[in-house]
């Protein structure tokens, strides 16, 4: 189902070709990252971005590759411009990354389905201010 949702973001307006990254080991591919736009509803803002989906291959995992993954893409976020990222993920996982309850930053999932708890964001950069806050559409991206 990873690559229906990678192929769907590629078709999409929310794509960053450049923010699409994969591990390869020996000359195959284990892991894959991915960031795409995020949209605020109702609000003209395109700073943030959505982490997903992130793939390690089963006989890889445990061994880092998420991590590396995880580390080098919001990097290069970072210095492209862009402001922050959020997700929907584990907070144990993702939180050894700096990712937080997003509400600690004003933003909240539009869809009610999305337990606060597991709606994460991290900023890129220091100048993240009360603007940005608001409600991203999980559904309709960008």
């Amino acid at each position: 189902r990873e690559q229906n949702l990678v192929d769907a973001i590629r078709q999409g307006g929310a794509y960053v070709p450049e923010l699409s990254l994969v591990a390869e080991c020996e000359g195959q591919i284990v892991g894959q990252v991915m960031l795409s736009r995020a949209r605020l509803v109702n609000r003209p803002f395109e700073g943030l971005l959505v982490l997903a989906p992130i793939c390690v291959g089963l006989d890889m995992r445990g061994r880092g590759v998420g991590g590396l993954l995880i580390a080098a893409v919001l990097k290069k976020a970072a210095k492209m411009g862009f402001s922050g990222v959020v997700l929907v993920g584990n907070p144990d996982y993702y939180g050894r990354f700096g990712f937080a309850c997003a509400k600690k930053y004003g933003l909240a999932p539009k869809q009610e389905c999305v337990p606060e708890e597991v709606f994460m964001a991290i900023p890129l950069c220091s100048e993240w201010d009360a603007q940005i806050a608001g409600e991203i559409d999980l559904e309709k991206p960008y």
